[in-house]
């Protein structure tokens, strides 16, 4: 009886750590500086502010509204650990290219706004894979803490705001290393 146990313990402790390993919690955090993207992005978005972990409705509200496969992005522009976490400023949306393009009435009727985000030269930047909600919840923590760990190591300091790209299974975290004022959408000025 003991045994049956025993391999049904170890097998839900083995499908675990499995599913742990395939969301990304066993992997190595690489941080890099360099241009990560090309050219301008432009975007449909919302402007929000609350706790930055209730943004994930917005994410989804996107995706019923295109029926489209695209880059979300996310901006985020407080800390929070230096501003009241119910009371932080960001931007949930996806980049417009290609077919995603032809929505933007729809968007408009549902309340988003539109804008380009600025070509970065020089960022902090760091991909996770994004296989599962799950990987989202462990990169996001992950990333961050190393993100920030490797700023204060090397002495940089993030210009302003913090984004996320979120597509083809992978999430971007970027740190601007350059001052702009074009990250601010027109709310938040």
């Amino acid at each position: 009886m003991w045994d049956i146990v025993a391999a049904v313990v170890g097998a839900l402790l083995f499908l675990g750590l499995g599913y742990l390993y395939y969301s990304g919690l066993f992997r190595p955090i690489v941080i890099d500086i360099k241009k990560p993207y090309e050219g301008v992005l432009p975007i449909a978005y919302k402007y929000m502010v609350g706790n930055y972990k209730d943004c994930g409705p917005a994410f989804g509200e996107f995706a019923s509204a295109t029926s489209q496969q695209t880059t979300l992005i996310g901006v985020y522009y407080d800390n929070p650990d230096e501003v009241d976490k119910n009371s932080c400023r960001f931007i949930v949306g996806a980049v417009l290219t290609g077919e995603a393009e032809q929505y933007r009435d729809r968007l408009m009727s549902r309340g988003y706004s539109f804008t380009t985000i600025p070509a970065l030269g020089k960022a902090i930047v760091s991909d996770f894979p994004m296989v599962n909600y799950l990987s989202i919840l462990i990169g996001v923590h992950r990333v961050y803490s190393t993100m920030f760990k490797y700023m204060k190591k090397q002495q940089l300091k993030n210009q302003g705001c913090m984004i996320e790209l979120y597509g083809d299974k992978n999430m971007r975290v970027i740190a601007p290393l350059e001052e702009n004022n074009e990250y601010f959408v027109k709310e938040f000025r």
